[in-house]
């Protein structure tokens, strides 16, 4: 680059001074947020209160209103000492309270001697369980159960909105006796007011609740027990009438947190058991639930004291139906104060993106360099003297590391560059998997060739070879003349090393294959290459001196490779691995045992095996051959000679071209 005129890199301060402006105004947005979310839900969990207090005095109200009721009837029983239709004042006073409580679903009166008298809004109950037809018009009914004497008869009459009596009808073997009811019972138990607990009504079936009192005389003489009814139909409609914001709902539930009312499908009838399991777990009454990314207001107190029962009243209210709009507020203020913050970062950025651009360039090209990736040719032209001299260096840096990856294995370069540690000597035990490779005749196939092409051709070969290693993840040792020395396990571990070497192999006999294909296109000399694969411990590491040193593998098993891959040229095939490759590679590769070799150099014998295919790969001719051939062999090896024999030659019928089994048939002595 040419030399210009340079700027010191104090411009980067523009930097520190935009992220100083990000943190102050994330700080403001953040605290401001906070403060008023914070007061949000204070002021929330006081509303929610102040509902709830409403709804409970409406709820206490309702009850009130149906406890007076028959304590305002009380004198019409004591003046008369009478539960009969007889007792005009009583049933016109029952049948206006029907008329005039709206929430009222039945008023009833029940005398010691089972007389009974009850009065029902048939537009609010519908049509009794026992009635044949109701007649036309009719409003409302009285059923009067008439024991006077010893004997049962109930009879139901029907009057029209003016309270005028339409007709009559006897209702046969019904038998109702209200003294068995829980109303009566309790009510004189309690020597006052009685709620009963959920029951069914016995004229109409449905469900509901009782208030009942008993009425005595001067005397303390039990007269009747009165009490009113309230549907658990009428409940629920007169809590789905109560209006809590938008949808929020009101539920009466019983002691053991189920919903009573409302009945049937109600909003955010789920959030219910939720808010009353943390109520329970968290002892509070006022409660905030998340639930599906919704936030709700919760409420669970317990019901009016004067109420016999112990029911509890929940009150679940979104959130949002309170403080939507505060709430959005808050949002788009927290929105424009990050879109003045985006702006002013836009600025700062524009600003300082000519200086930051560089050392952006710089910084991705320096992790080029740490994943080894060294075929980079970008140089940064800044007017920065920091900048330039950053650049120059990188560009040496890189230049040297290039040149010093082709004399040791790029992993172990890649991890020196990563650790940021010298190479040291030393080594480790390990049990790796390697690969010995040799061109067969390759002193007569160089003889004569210009040294130029030679070299062009080795350069070709060793290329193909060498990739294909290092795809699979091995690591090339040395080149030795024509051969070519990897290994798998070493600097990573590799727990499938032995399969990775076997494939490699095979793959590098596919590329020699190509190889050969294009040596005949161009008119020269095809070749074939020999390869031994073995499987052992070795001491893997640096060797050498500390000025001058190698990462290698040293150990028996280096030499027994090498003595395998020989073995090629007594069975005349092209890849031959060692038993301990065998035990590690499973059935995912179709092989046959060779022999049972001594290996020159080694003390006792190994059992060698030919490398045919992966099993996927396998043609049907190889797999028939490999078959075939192991059955000869474990004859042959087991003594069995004759059918040793017998077998060998029938494989060489198929196969008249296989190495092995001739060199195995030449082992018999002549009959």
């Amino acid at each position: 680059m040419k030399p210009g005129k340079l700027r010191k890199l104090e411009v980067e301060i523009l930097i520190i001074f935009l992220f100083l402006i990000s943190l102050t105004s994330t700080v403001i947005i953040t605290y401001t947020y906070e403060r008023n979310y914070n007061s949000i839900m204070q002021f929330s969990r006081g509303t929610i209160e102040r509902i709830g207090g409403l709804i409970v005095q409406k709820i206490d109200c309702l009850f009130s209103d149906l406890e007076i009721l028959p304590q305002l009837t009380i004198g019409l029983i004591r003046r008369h000492a009478d539960v009969s239709m007889s007792n005009a004042a009583l049933s016109t006073h029952m049948l206006d309270e029907v008329k005039y409580q709206r929430n009222l679903f039945g008023f009833q009166a029940a005398a010691p001697n089972g007389n009974y008298l009850a009065a029902l809004n048939l537009s609010v109950t519908g049509k009794p369980l026992y009635a044949k037809a109701l007649p036309e018009n009719a409003i409302y009914m009285l059923a009067f159960i008439d024991r006077t004497g010893g004997n049962y008869k109930e009879t139901w009459f029907y009057y029209d909105s003016d309270q005028q009596l339409i007709s009559s009808e006897e209702i046969p073997d019904r038998n109702f006796d209200p003294r068995k009811r829980s109303w009566y019972d309790g009510a004189i138990k309690n020597q006052g007011p009685y709620w009963s607990d959920v029951m069914e009504f016995a004229i109409t079936g449905k469900p509901g609740v009782n208030v009942s009192v008993p009425v005595y005389s001067k005397t303390k003489e039990l007269l009747a027990v009165i009490g009113t009814n309230l549907s658990l139909e009428n409940f629920s409609a007169f809590l789905t009438d109560q209006k809590i914001g938008l949808t929020g709902q009101a539920y009466i539930l019983d002691e053991s947190g189920k919903i009573i009312v409302p009945m049937g499908d109600t909003d955010h009838r789920e959030i219910v058991p939720i808010a009353y399991a943390k109520h329970l777990r968290e002892d509070k009454t006022d409660l905030m639930i998340k639930q599906d990314g919704e936030k709700y207001l919760a409420s669970i107190t317990t019901f009016p004291t004067t109420f016999g029962q112990n029911w509890q009243i929940a009150i679940i209210v979104p959130f949002l139906d309170y403080f939507g709009r505060i709430i959005q507020t808050q949002h788009h203020l927290v929105l424009i104060s990050i879109a003045i913050l985006f702006l002013t970062s836009l600025l700062a950025i524009y600003f300082s993106k000519r200086i930051s651009r560089p050392i952006v360039t710089l910084a991705e090209e320096v992790n080029k360099i740490k994943q080894l990736n060294l075929d980079s040719t970008v140089r940064v032209n800044s007017h920065i003297n920091e900048i330039s001299l950053l650049d120059s260096s990188i560009a040496a840096m890189r230049s040297t590391i290039r040149s010093f990856s082709r004399y040791v294995p790029k992993e172990i370069v890649k991890k020196l560059v990563e650790m940021g540690q010298e190479i040291e000597l030393g080594g480790e035990k390990r049990e790796i998997t390697l690969l010995f490779s040799d061109i067969t005749g390759f002193t007569s196939f160089a003889e004569g060739m210009p040294l130029d092409a030679l070299n062009a051709f080795l350069t070709e070969y060793f290329d193909g070879m060498s990739k294909t290693v290092l795809r699979n993840l091995g690591t090339i040792d040395k080149y030795i003349g024509d051969g070519m020395m990897s290994f798998w396990d070493a600097p990573d571990f590799l727990p499938d090393h032995a399969a990775k070497g076997c494939i490699t192999a095979l793959e590098c006999q596919a590329f020699v294959r190509e190889f050969n294909a294009r040596q005949k296109e161009k008119g020269l000399a095809e070749l074939k290459t020999r390869m031994g694969l073995n499987t052992g411990e070795v001491i893997v590491g640096n060797v050498g001196t500390k000025e001058r040193m190698n990462y290698t593998v040293i150990g028996d098993v280096v030499n027994g490779t090498e003595r395998i891959q020989e073995m090629n040229k007594v069975f005349h095939t092209s890849i031959v691995i060692g038993e301990e490759v065998v035990k590690r590679i499973g059935d995912r590769f179709v092989t046959r045992p060779l022999d049972i070799a001594e290996l020159k150099g080694k003390k006792g014998k190994i059992q060698i095996y030919e490398l045919i295919a992966t099993k996927e790969d396998v043609t049907p001719e190889e797999r028939e051959l490999a078959v075939s051939f192991t059955v000869a062999y474990q004859a042959f090896h087991g003594g069995n000679l004759s059918e040793a024999r017998s077998q060998f030659q029938e494989i060489l019928r198929k196969f008249p071209n296989d190495y092995p089994t001739q060199l195995y048939l030449q082992r018999f002595k002549p009959i």
